[in-house]
């Protein structure tokens, strides 16, 4: 179960990464359809909460403490949490005096990058401890992207006007979030690559490229070597089965527009199909008409219990990422000699069995048990994409053998 928590994790930081750049490219270019809505009445609730001075300041620390925590332990490789009880006192004075002093000449988050460092530093030379300049750089410079990305992309108007504190909590708790996901995934791995523990450029773009160019080559040699029967065949399939995705995606997105979470629901399908094998083979019924019933009824029942994006992007993220996983784990897979999702002691016992190399062992692992792409899988081992699909088919092949 604590694979299956990581994968959700890893993917919902990726995803939202995904989706949270693209709102902010479509920002640039006018399209502002994300943003808070201020007259939401959640908003406005909270508005008349957080009127109230001291309960305002109280959550504000609570959330500065954690964050301070995140960034301190994942600079430093360990979890900081005498740090960051120690320095309590020191960050209430610096957050609620020093940087409000600081704000005036523009230079609180110059501020807050010296205090952070301060204190690593502090802790660098209590424990007697080298520290990195270049891994502080680096994590400091992820974070403020990340948070500044996720606030322009989710305020319709110029940063220097937000007057709601019910505003500045809701644009940073999703990046909050993120960022204990991030902490959690870096100390349930070990030490990795730092864009790797944030996993902003995980399965680059250009590897996906030049996969979807792979599959249209491998299409187009298929397609030539057929007959004319064969090829309308092919084109009639492909059209029905357009046409049939077409008018199951107008009614999930008609139920949703009924329901007033069409935005959401873009946001939950998004999530789905971006994930959708990261946990194994996905689930289908086995006909068009019971694969379009249990659809509408998956996203509608999912729509009806998210919550507007303009309180939170990553809940619709998540319920999406859910469906992904809860879905894969409806295959039947007894009958497969291996499969994704199965434990790594599953898949030792069974390569045990054929006398595997260890760099099957390898492959088989990062594919079948961690989750990874078979791009992502080569990438890692040095092989070639379809060097690492042979492999693959390798070892089935001798499995299947020992079953007949």
């Amino acid at each position: 179960m604590n694979k299956d928590i990581s994968l959700i994790m890893r993917r919902t930081v990726l995803t939202y990464t995904y989706i949270l750049f693209t709102i902010f490219i479509l920002k640039l270019c006018g399209l502002d359809y994300f943003g808070i809505d201020i007259s939401n009445p959640f908003i406005l609730w909270l508005d008349k909460i957080f009127n109230n001075f001291i309960l305002f300041n109280i959550i504000n620390f609570i959330l500065i403490m954690i964050y301070q925590h995140i960034m301190t332990s994942i600079i430093v490789k360990e979890k900081c949490y005498k740090l960051t009880l120690c320095s309590a006192l020191f960050t209430f004075a610096f957050q609620f005096g020093l940087k409000k002093r600081l704000m005036v000449y523009s230079l609180g988050a110059v501020g807050e990058l010296l205090y952070l460092f301060i204190l690593v530093m502090c802790y660098a030379k209590i424990n007697k401890k080298n520290i990195s300049i270049k891994r502080f750089i680096v994590v400091m410079l992820l974070s403020f992207l990340f948070q500044a990305i996720s606030t322009l992309t989710r305020y319709r108007y110029s940063i220097a006007y937000i007057t709601s504190p019910s505003i500045n909590f809701i644009m940073n708790i999703d990046y909050l979030v993120l960022m204990v996901m991030a902490y959690k995934l870096y100390f349930m791995k070990g030490d990795v690559k730092l864009c790797g523990v944030f996993q902003v450029v995980v399965g680059s773009f250009l590897q996906k490229l030049t996969l979807l160019k792979q599959q249209l080559r491998n299409f187009q040699i298929n397609y030539s070597k057929t007959n004319k029967k064969e090829r309308f065949e092919t084109i009639i399939y492909l059209i029905l089965l357009f046409i049939w995705n077409m008018f199951t995606l107008f009614c999930v997105f008609l139920v949703a527009k009924l329901n007033g979470t069409f935005i959401e629901c873009i946001f939950i399908l998004t999530s789905f199909w971006i994930n959708k094998k990261s946990f194994g083979k996905p689930f289908h019924l086995r006909n068009a008409f019971h694969c379009f019933i249990i659809s509408n009824l998956a996203y509608y029942c999912l729509n009806r219990i998210t919550i507007p994006i303009s309180i939170s992007m990553l809940i619709s993220i998540i319920l999406g990422i859910l469906l992904a996983w809860f879905t894969s784990k409806l295959v039947k897979t007894n009958k497969k000699p291996l499969y994704r999702g199965m434990s790594e002691e599953e898949l030792n016992s069974k390569l045990d069995r054929i006398g595997a190399e260890p760099i099957d062992y390898k492959i088989c692992k990062l594919y079948y048990v961690d989750g990874y792409s078979e791009v992502k899988v080569a990438t890692l081992t040095f092989y070639s994409v379809e060097n690492v699909k042979k492999r693959k088919r390798n070892v089935n092949d001798k499995l299947k053998e020992l079953i007949i």
